[in-house]
């Protein structure tokens, strides 16, 4: 007896389309799953680490990146960490950063200049924190205290330098002038506040009169620029993350 595939046709069509249906909902489903997971990571992790970048940027723009006191980098990428480590689309180990959640082919494409650009920031600010807390009184040119007392006398009509606390003192002049960090010292003593205020040009001057302090300044600035082209390139890259988002209706 003949096969009647005509009979069968409505109940192959019917599987067919089921199957079918299957498929375009399931698409659906995860459709929906990357565009909630795109708001999510848009409005939580992009912001806060775009949120950061420009807090950063700000420290250092205004010339308040160091601490006094205990001479030491204020500049910390604990924040980036702490944001990378709550994700659960981020990995941080030994300090490389890799991409967890790889749903999202909008976001693979940009998660990877991210991390790039947090691993360059955190080497340069590695480096940077080293070098600045790896100073001391030793760093001190020898002549930068006679300069400093001219530097006093010249503006003051006396010499403010006290014996007291000396050293700490010749440091903390010292430390913010190679660092172009002057607005970290905003309290303290009148003296230092006032110098940095009407003559922080003059006082760097007489710390960058030695080869090797001119040196280390320069490899600060640079560092510092390392850092902000980092960051600018961090935010542009989140931005551009957004529009993509948004121009392919994902957000």
């Amino acid at each position: 007896m003949p096969f009647d595939l005509e009979k069968y046709i409505p109940y192959i069509l019917s599987i067919f389309m089921f199957f079918i249906g299957m498929l375009v909902e399931n698409y659906r489903i995860k459709n929906n799953k990357i565009r909630e997971k795109a708001k999510e990571l848009n409005e939580g992790i992009m912001y806060s680490l775009k949120s950061c970048a420009k807090k950063t940027k700000l420290q250092i723009d205004e010339m308040q990146y160091i601490s006094v006191g205990k001479i030491g980098l204020k500049l910390d990428n604990c924040d980036y960490v702490r944001i990378l480590d709550s994700s659960d689309i981020f990995n941080v180990k030994d300090g490389k950063i890799s991409l967890i959640y790889r749903n999202d082919s909008v976001l693979r494409k940009h998660a990877k200049v991210i991390i790039q650009n947090l691993e360059n920031f955190n080497s340069e600010l590695l480096y940077l924190k080293n070098m600045i807390e790896n100073f001391s009184e030793s760093n001190i040119p020898h002549n930068f205290e006679e300069d400093l007392r001219d530097l006093l006398k010249n503006e003051f009509g006396k010499d403010c330098l006290e014996t007291k606390r000396l050293n700490e003192f010749l440091f903390t002049a010292y430390m913010l002038s190679i660092t172009g960090s002057k607005n970290s010292y905003k309290s303290g003593r009148t003296w230092l506040v006032k110098i940095i205020q009407n003559r922080y040009d003059d006082l760097q001057n007489i710390a960058r009169n030695n080869s090797e302090s001119n040196e280390n300044f320069v490899v600060i600035q640079n560092r510092l620029t390392n850092i902000i082209s980092c960051l600018n390139n961090l935010i542009n890259e989140i931005e551009e993350l957004h529009e993509e988002w948004l121009n392919k209706h994902i957000i």
